[in-house]
């Protein structure tokens, strides 16, 4: 039997935008403006900036030198467009 590979990623901006409402500014933690939202966007870590990307990708998550997650965003791409059927994009 043949399988299909599919997968929903959110659009890029709306899930940052929802990530710092969420994380941040719900929390308490930051108010919202332009300035902190930049702030934050600077200081995410890579990891969690990618990190739709890495789940959806069929590549291991382990960094060549052992890292946490691969934090390099092409190959969870070419992964995606490579071994995954269908993309949905929300």
């Amino acid at each position: 039997d043949q399988s299909v590979l599919w997968t929903v990623l959110r659009d890029p901006t709306r899930r940052i935008v929802s990530f710092f409402y969420h994380f941040q500014v719900s929390r308490g933690l930051m108010n919202a403006t332009a300035t902190n939202f930049q702030t934050m966007l600077h200081d995410t870590p890579t990891k969690f900036r990618n990190y739709y990307l890495s789940q959806a990708s069929l590549v291991p998550l382990v960094g060549e030198n052992g890292d946490d997650a691969d934090l390099n965003p092409t190959r969870h791409i070419q992964s995606i467009l490579h071994d995954i059927d269908f993309v949905a994009v929300t």
